[in-house]
Parts: C-alpha cells; structure tokens; sequence
C-alpha cells in the first residue's frame, strides 16, 4: 500500500512538474499571463472571489490588457477604454455568438445552426425599434396604468413593501402582458401573477451558475417546463389576445420552415429572461437611487409636474405619447446614472483567427491566438476616476449638460473616451430591446412618481450588490430595502 501511494505521489509531481515546465507562457508582444498554479482553474478561485478588485489589482501590476486562465480558457481582459470602440468594430475576427450558441442550447434548448445566423432571422430591431417600438411604448404605457389603478395603489393609507418587489408587482406584469398578451377569457389575477413571478425569480436565480458551467438541475428544467406550458404555440396564437407582433411573426416565420412545435415556445422564454431580468433591476436601482437622495427626488417631481402642467393633462393620463418621454432629461440621467452603477456589462469575444489589437493607452500592439477570448468589463470603466469624479457616488445630474440636446462628453487623460457608460454592450451585441428598456423604466417612474407618495424605511442603510453577474447582467442587491407608498391627493 505504501508503495502504491509513494508511486502516485511521485507519478502527480512529476505530472504537476511537466505542467509547469510546459504551460502557456506569454510569447513576443503578446499580453502578460497572469500567474497561476492550479492547472485549468487557473486564476478561478481569485477572480470569482471579487472579480473587479482582482482585475483592479491585475491592472497595477501588469497595464491595461493582460491574461487570465479561467476555467480552461484563456481571457485577454481589456481595461483601456480607448480601446473597446475598435473591438466593437472588429466583428469578422472577434465573434460574440461563438461562446453563446452552447449556452442558449443550455438554457433555453435552443438549437442555433451557425455563428453567423442572426438572432431570430433578424427580426429584433423592427420589432423593438421604430414603429415597432412606438406600439410597444404606448402599450406599456396602458398596461401600468391598469395595474396602477387597482384599489391597493389607491388607498391614502401608507402601504409597506420593498423596492425590488414593488418593481416586481408593477412593471412585471405590464411588460409581461405587452409580450405575451392576456389570458382569455380572463386575464391572469394578481395571485396567478404573483406565481409567474415567483417562477421566473427562480428561473432567473439558476442564470450566473448555468454561465459559469453548471449543470442544468432538475428544478431548474421543472420551472423551465412550467414556462414552456405557457407558452405553448397554441396557448400565444389562440388562448391569449394581444401577443406582440414580434411574436406573432416568428410564429408565421417558423410555421413556413416547418420549425418544430416547441420553437417558439422556447424563443418566448428566452426573451422573458432578456426583457425582464436585467431591466426589472434597472428600474429598481433606478427607483432606490431616486427615492434614497432628496436632491434627485425633488429634480424628478418638479421634471413630472411641469411636463403634466405643459401637456394640459392630468397624471392619471395615459396619453402620453413618447414624443413627451423624450423631454425629460432628469429622469433619463437618473436612470443613466443608476445603469451606470447598477450594472455590470461586457463585452466578450472569441478570436476566430490570430489578430492584433493596438491599445491606445500605451501605443503597443498585442497578438490574440486563435481561440482566445477577449473581454472587456464595462463596469471598470464605468468606475473609473479618470473618467468620473468620485465614480462610487451616485449623482443625478452627472450627465446633464447644460445643453441638452447634446450629450455631455467625458475624458480620460485628455482623450475623449466614446465608451464611457455602455450599459447595454456594445457592436454586434449591443442589447436590440435597448431602446424599449430605456423607455420603459422611464415610464415606471414617472407614472408611479407622479401619483404616489413614496420613502425609504430605512434610508441610511447601505444596500451592496452581489458579484454573481459581474460581466454579464445588472447586479442584485444582496437584500430588498423596506419602503412604503400612499396614492397622491389630487388636488382639483
């Protein structure tokens, strides 16, 4: 026995030796690797324990691009915001949809044939912009103010919930229902809502894990399944009216290329998690933020009544058309400011071929192997002090310009930096619905601003952000902040 275990001890030092003797090491201009022991791991266990103070401490020691193994792969993280317009623009030998094809069948069995094949056969942008946008905006806009109109946001008497999930039980259901339409012949009550949510908060509570490589757990396929039921092609063409158009046409489009029965279904999933998850913290970050600073409440309010007062509406009009959302540059920085700390998003491609990347931060070229991944976090750069001034604090009117038809510029080092708040990504990437998602939040707060009073519990407590989705999504907060709200007196 002893001799068994001396043999396979000398056997895995030798092993382990040979490794390190062998392993990748940086090679003529090519970025520096971090240092790493632990064979595929790599730098997994540091990374994942605070990934922007490890890339922060990364960017001291070693500049502005350097090398991380992660999980068997190798990253080439971009810190020099000068840098990230020219990877959005490098799309032939820098893929996105390369790394996403195993993950969407993953998650949302959905099968993608090619890295070139466009989401949805290119569809998204007619539906979630231009006209397609207009439709969707104004029934956004119907669906809140029928939530809104129920008996429990009209009551004088102050009602407590939390932030996130007065989010949750407002905007939700209004999107929901602009996506999917409604049950007929009754629409779904508050506590078959309330189901849905809850299915979707676990649903969406599998997403960081099945990203980093976890498997698919039985929970996770029951809740998926749950949605699959509902949103079977016969229960979207013929159980519920009102399905968006986008729907409706990828039903027609799968219908003539004799898709099977279950594509559209899954398709239905895919964008529940791509509407809400991310938005759904958006607005509530952009809620907190409001509510959590006077001076940003105060410039909200008065922004709400005058537009009431100039459109010679009341606030309980729904007739505000996105002609008027257009015209509110404080509630349009306030959600830019709370993007800009409340999510993490990234870029991240695959090199398809060998390349070269010039960094504008120091003027150097660096080669990219095939097969390497590029990533850059956006979030670094939204926290960046050379671009923003005190970047960890939240300011309403950071991006206001005194011009407002004219977006304010920032610098680093005396370089314009293009790429200073990218909460949607960026190039190919860039999120199609972003648009709507703007829009959106914007039309949360001004409808619940204008007819409720509303205050944080607890407004000196400090609410953190968990870590699980840095690079990839909005951040959570680790808990709900209490908060209560009374239907407004009207005045007549």
């Amino acid at each position: 026995m002893l001799y068994v275990l001396s043999v396979l001890l000398v056997t895995t030092i030798f092993a382990y030796t040979l490794w390190l003797l062998t392993r990748r090491r940086s090679k003529g201009n090519e970025p520096p690797i971090v240092p790493y022991w632990i064979p595929w791991l790599g730098s997994g266990l540091q990374y994942n324990k605070s990934p922007i103070e490890f890339l922060r401490a990364c960017e001291k020691k070693y500049g502005p691009i350097f090398t991380v193994l992660l999980a068997g792969k190798f990253f080439h993280f971009v810190l020099d915001p000068l840098t990230h317009p020219a990877i959005a623009r490098e799309s032939q030998k820098l893929n996105f949809r390369v790394h996403t094809i195993p993950l969407v069948k993953k998650i949302f069995d959905i099968n993608r044939p090619d890295k070139l094949v466009k989401t949805s056969a290119g569809l998204l942008p007619r539906h979630l912009q231009g006209k397609g946008l207009e439709r969707l905006t104004e029934t956004v806009l119907t669906k809140l103010d029928d939530i809104l109109s129920d008996s429990r946001y009209k009551s004088p008497e102050w009602t407590q919930s939390g932030v996130l999930k007065f989010c949750f039980d407002v905007l939700f259901p209004a999107s929901y229902r602009t996506l999917y339409g409604e049950k007929q012949p009754n629409k779904e009550s508050f506590d078959e809502m309330q189901k849905i949510i809850e299915d979707f908060q676990k649903f969406d509570e599998f997403f960081p894990s099945l990203v980093r490589g976890y498997p698919v757990s039985k929970e996770f396929q029951e809740v998926r399944q749950r949605f699959w039921n509902r949103f079977s092609t016969e229960s979207l063409m013929e159980k519920r009216s009102g399905v968006c158009d986008l729907f409706r046409e990828m039903h027609e489009l799968y219908t003539s290329r004799n898709e099977p029965s279950g594509r559209l279904s899954r398709d239905a999933v895919a964008y529940l998690e791509a509407a809400m998850a991310n938005t759904l913290v958006a607005a509530f970050w952009s809620l907190y933020f409001t509510l959590k600073h006077p001076d940003a409440l105060s410039a909200a309010k008065a922004e709400i009544e005058e537009i009431i007062k100039s459109s010679d509406k009341t606030n309980n009009s729904v007739c505000f058309s996105r002609e008027y959302f257009s015209k509110m540059p404080v509630l349009d920085n306030i959600i830019k400011e709370s993007l800009r700390l409340g999510v993490s998003p990234a870029a991240l491609r695959e090199a398809t071929e060998d390349l070269n990347i010039d960094l504008v931060a120091n003027g150097k070229k660096y080669k990219i192997r095939k097969g390497d991944k590029v990533f850059a976090i956006f979030q670094l750069t939204h926290t960046d002090p050379g671009i923003y001034e005190n970047p960890m604090e939240f300011k309403y009117d950071r991006f206001l310009s005194e011009d407002t038809s004219t977006e304010k510029k920032f610098y680093k080092n005396g370089k314009l930096v293009r790429f200073n708040l990218q909460p949607f990504g960026c190039g190919l990437s860039k999120c199609p619905g972003r648009y709507w998602a703007m829009l959106e939040i914007k039309q949360f707060l001004f409808l619940v601003l204008s007819r409720l009073d509303m205050e944080l519990t607890q407004p000196e407590k400090q609410i953190t952000q968990l870590q699980d989705r840095i690079g990839f999504g909005a951040l959570q907060p680790s808990s709900d902040p209490s908060m209560r709200f009374r239907a407004k007196v009207q005045v007549a």
